[in-house]
């Protein structure tokens, strides 16, 4: 992490608005500087703009809230009405703006805090959250509050400490601010670690005493049983191998059996409709061959008809001759006994002969026709 930029107003004794530029001359060449000057002049002022910056919190007095500030009167300077603290930092490559603010309201009393985060030089906005801003920070700078303030920022108090103190009392307040006691604890339980691990180890020398090793003629047997057993597992995967080969050709001869029987019901249905189709073309050819004599079958028809017609004429003519004859007759009888014949009953006489010439006639066209339709 590299502190770029510090811009504040009204924290503590520094009145209106400060700006510290570490990132441009003369403070970018130093390298190394010094923050000086009488008790009360503000140097501890400018760690606790960072920190509360980045943190909400300070060396001094620790996590501050609306309720903090009214009650003791820190942070914001007298007789104002608000302030602020934002700090530009480098991580990585990346630059970031963190900003704490606070106001007074019309009642001339403090608005609760505000925190935001925010990425540069697009001035996107991560975080305005203010209990989540500090956690943000924490996690791009990678160090929390604690380690901040022993690593980055070393407050006026411990510094002081540090330089009044001991031999001993001074590699204890190292730890201390470095964050370094760390290791001295890690360092205890490693130890104690060891001590456990070493404990075990020897439980198990010992019950390796009590192990009976075996003689050289039964590790040779159970070498030979275990050469044994792995022939015969060996023998195993083989026979296991062919019964596999013979299971999936008995699975194979299954699924040509299903479609084998599948093919004969295709087959029988195929059959099925052949027999149908013969029927209905065996009718069809039927019906053509029926076609084909239709016409002699109306002409019999026909035929047909002209006999019933004709035997219907016979019959009708048959009782006219009948008739004639009977007529005939008893003219005839009537003439015989008639002695006289005048000239009319010559006349009938003519006329009846001609009605029994036209009968016999008829009755010649009627034997004529029957052999016709012989």
């Amino acid at each position: 992490m590299k502190i770029l930029k510090l811009r504040f107003e009204n924290i503590h004794s520094l009145k209106g608005k400060h700006e510290i530029l570490f990132d441009e001359s003369p403070l970018s060449q130093s390298g190394i500087f010094a923050i000086i000057g009488p008790t009360g002049s503000g140097k501890s002022t400018l760690l606790d703009a960072i920190t509360l910056a980045l943190y909400n919190k300070t060396p001094r007095i620790g996590s501050l809230s609306k309720n903090t500030i009214e009650k003791y009167g820190t942070i914001v300077t007298k007789n104002t009405d608000s302030c602020y603290s934002e700090v530009e930092y480098e991580v990585n490559g990346s630059v970031y703006r963190s900003k704490w603010s606070i106001k007074l309201t019309r009642n001339k009393t403090f608005k609760d805090y505000e925190m935001e985060i925010a990425s540069l030089p697009d001035n996107k906005l991560i975080c305005d959250k203010k209990s989540e801003v500090p956690k943000r920070n924490t996690e791009i700078i990678s160090l929390q509050y604690d380690q901040f303030i022993k690593s980055i920022v070393l407050s006026q108090g411990e510094f002081t400490k540090f330089l009044k103190a001991n031999a001993h009392e001074r590699g204890a307040l190292l730890e201390k601010i470095t964050g370094t006691e760390i290791y001295r604890e890690i360092g205890k339980k490693a130890y104690e670690k060891f001590k456990l691990e070493k404990a075990t180890l020897d439980k198990l020398k010992e019950k390796t005493t009590e192990i009976n090793l075996l003689t050289e003629e039964a590790l040779k047997e159970l070498e030979n049983k275990q050469v044994e057993y792995k022939n015969n597992t060996l023998k195993l995967s083989d026979e296991r191998n062919v019964l596999h080969k013979t299971l999936l050709k008995k699975e194979e001869r299954i699924k040509l059996i299903v479609e084998l029987k599948k093919i004969q019901e295709q087959y029988q249905s195929i059959d099925n409709q052949i027999n149908k189709a013969s029927s209905d073309f065996e009718k069809l050819e039927k019906h053509n061959k029926l076609i084909q004599i239709k016409s002699e079958i109306l002409q019999l028809k026909t035929n047909n008809d002209t006999e019933k017609k004709l035997i219907l004429l016979e019959k009708t003519s048959q009782t006219a001759i009948e008739t004639i004859k009977t007529q005939l007759e008893k003219a005839t009888l009537e003439t015989k006994e008639l002695s006289v014949l005048n000239s009319k009953q010559k006349e009938q006489y003519a006329l009846d002969q001609n009605i029994f010439d036209s009968v016999r006639e008829l009755d010649k066209n009627l034997e004529f026709s029957k052999l016709q339709l012989t």
